[in-house]
């Protein structure tokens, strides 16, 4: 077997729906917990 297991990496929009739910969350928190970084919420979509 090659390889290994991978997992699909959390976006933004994951922190965004944490931190509507759960507004207590501070937003570096949730960021380090999903493993995404602080500026990729902040970036603007096209």
């Amino acid at each position: 077997m090659t390889g290994g297991l991978e997992t699909v990496p959390f976006r933004s929009g994951y922190v965004r729906r944490v931190r509507a739910a759960r507004p207590d969350i501070l937003e570096q928190t949730a960021c380090r917990l999903f493993q995404v970084s602080r500026s990729a919420l902040h970036r603007l979509t096209k």
